[in-house]
């Protein structure tokens, strides 16, 4: 089955990867995804089956909605800080480049060429957080009896995203005809916030902007929900109303707004709690006021998002040749040590914490895009924070060992913080590394270590790699599913000499053009996962894409129309780079399918 699953009246059609799961041939976050892509489908029997859309142009009303019921429902099954990081980095790496880019369109468009083309990240993800937006508006309860109304209202019809939001407006008492912008405004706005404390008042200035996006060059305010705290220098909240509330949610609906409180000394605001809307933040934040969030706000995403501005502002540095690696990695030593301090308390949340934003998303920061330097700044920034806490990780990867196999949501964290650790081990050159991840692959308690341990050993050239590569394919050549991540874990390789394997790999004997899992594990990977051998500087990377999407296009052009979407960050590259891949795309263009030659043009005309 070429996508995840797909609801239909009493019978419900799923790719295996989204379905079949046993510890041994299934990683935690396959556990994770089967139960977040059943719940999916199985919450559709209402919202997309008893209630259902009008036309195509209402998509989202069923699977934004639907995205939004299984993110909440994982929340609730698994730690909830970790779930919406979880979404919101998803949603930041993925749908934020869709919104734009060249394949920009809103989540309620006035025209489409081909459906298939239809079914993007800006449908469920952005749509989901419209309706997250509106869920924050109302709050749980209001939110709860006006999705409650509309089943009732409209079980057995075929409505639209208006008659969603008119059960919102009847329950709040709200106007909701501004918020309505969001389903026909395509872009990502940018909310920029400046601050000023004077005589003991603090005051927090909001401006939004939508930048323009293909077709749509004059955009028009939004409504924007924004849930905040501040904190003082201890970090503890501080009121915000009469009330004492020491959490707000403030409507922005113009271009400029201010909300101000009594303040009677610095104060750390925690701006977008919970993501609260799918905006871009432009904040000043200082060193040290991400520390605090980061030590003491009660908020996970926020205290994910200052980990990450910190790692973030590092890298940023060293992409320009500002600084030093290793200096940089000492000033986030105390701050880091906190939160490894405090890592029994939540490890899967401790393990997000300390994770390095990836070079995709380190890439979009930079104009010209620049993979090379960004790959070297990554490496040498995980090599730095690797040596800088070894002792740190060598004790984790040491006593986070288990003697029993567990597969509950605190199990599955601390495996994923011994994995974390075990990786920047790795990247310090700790000799104990090899050991740790030789003995880890070799008597694995499930897929989740197995997998981790010939990651390592394969990405950084460990001893004994090629031999734990052809023993675990030997071992797993009758599992499918395994031996998708067999094929990710090599074309996931960094640098430019990974292409040769990854075209040989084309060839192997297991792997098969006409399995949408298989493709996407090999060609899938390179093109948005692997960015230091997809840009390769020769443009051999999108010469392999591109003959890559040819084969593919004759088989199965809806796989090959989604997978065409990689080459979306064009306008971002370099000359060079960008004249290498609009060659390689136009030869593709030329024999392409409908599905594929609508991606490709809306790619090449940006």
């Amino acid at each position: 089955f070429n996508m995840g699953a797909m609801e239909n009246k009493g019978l419900n059609i799923f790719n295996t990867s989204c379905v079949l799961a046993h510890p041994s041939t299934t990683t935690d976050a396959g556990f994770q995804r089967v139960e977040s892509v059943v719940a999916h489908e199985y919450f559709h029997n209402w919202s997309g089956n008893r209630v259902t859309c009008r036309d195509w142009f209402q998509l989202s009303l069923k699977e934004g909605f639907t995205v939004f019921r299984d993110q909440q429902f994982s929340a609730d099954m698994n730690s909830a800080a970790v779930q919406r990081v979880e979404n919101v980095d998803f949603l930041v790496n993925h749908q934020f480049p869709e919104d734009q880019g060249p394949m920009a369109h809103p989540v309620r468009p006035a025209e489409y060429q081909k459906i298939d083309n239809f079914y993007t990240l800006t449908i469920y993800e952005k749509g989901a957080e419209i309706v997250r937006m509106q869920y924050h508006l109302l709050g749980p309860e209001g939110f709860r009896r006006a999705t409650d109304l509309y089943f009732d209202r409209f079980d057995g019809q075929a409505v639209t995203c208006d008659d969603f939001v008119a059960c919102m407006e009847e329950i709040s008492g709200r106007d909701l005809t501004q918020f309505k912008r969001w389903y026909s405004q395509a872009g990502t706005p940018v909310l920029t916030v400046t601050d000023r404390l004077e005589n003991d008042r603090y005051q927090l200035t909001f401006r939004q902007h939508t930048p323009p996006t293909p077709g749509q060059a004059e955009k028009q305010p939004l409504m924007i929900p924004v849930r905040l705290a501040l904190l003082d220098e201890t970090g503890e909240p501080l009121p915000l109303d009469e009330e004492g509330s020491r959490e707000k949610v403030i409507i922005l609906d113009r271009e400029e707004q201010t909300f101000s409180v009594d303040a009677a000394g610095p104060v750390t605001p925690s701006l977008l709690r919970g993501f609260s809307a799918p905006v871009v933040l432009d904040y000043a934040f200082d060193h040290g006021q991400l520390s605090r969030l980061l030590a003491h706000d009660s908020d996970g995403y926020c205290r994910w998002s200052a980990a990450q501005r910190l790692y973030f502002s590092a890298l940023d540095r060293l992409v320009k040749g500002e600084g030093a690696a290793a200096a940089e990695a000492q000033a986030l030593v105390p701050v880091l040590e906190q939160v490894i301090g405090r890592a029994d308390e939540d490890p899967a949340q401790a393990a997000l914490l300390l994770s390095l934003p990836g070079e995709v998303a380190l890439g979009d920061r930079h104009a010209p895009l620049d993979p090379g330097g960004v790959h070297a700044a990554h490496h040498a920034m995980k090599q730095a924070l690797g040596k800088a806490l070894q002792d740190h990780w060598l004790s984790l990867a040491e006593n986070l060992i288990a003697t029993e196999l567990e597969m509950d949501g605190r199990a599955m964290g601390r495996r994923q913080l011994r994995n974390l650790a075990l990786d920047y081990l790795a990247a310090s050159g700790h000799p104990e590394a090899q050991r740790l991840a030789a003995e880890l692959f070799e008597l694995p308690l499930c897929m989740t270590e197995e997998l981790a341990a010939l990651r390592v050993l394969v990405h950084y050239n460990l001893a004994g790699a090629n031999q734990a590569l052809a023993q675990f394919a030997e071992r797993w050549s009758e599992e499918a599913l395994v031996m998708d991540q067999w094929f990710a874990v090599q074309a996931s390789m960094p640098g430019e000499q990974s292409l040769s394997r990854i075209e040989a790999l084309m060839a192997h004997p297991a792997f098969d053009w006409t399995v949408p899992n298989r493709v996407r594990a090999l060609v899938g990977t390179l093109a948005n996962g692997n960015p230091s051998a997809y840009h390769s500087q020769d443009g051999e990377g999108y010469r392999l894409f591109a003959a890559a999407l040819t084969r593919l296009d004759g088989i199965n052009p809806q796989i090959a129309a989604r997978l065409a979407n990689a080459a979306a960050r064009l306008p971002k590259l370099e000359a060079v780079r960008r004249e290498h891949l609009a060659s390689a795309l136009l030869t593709v263009k030329k024999q392409a399918s409908d599905n594929l030659r609508e991606v490709l043009e809306r790619i090449l005309e940006a």
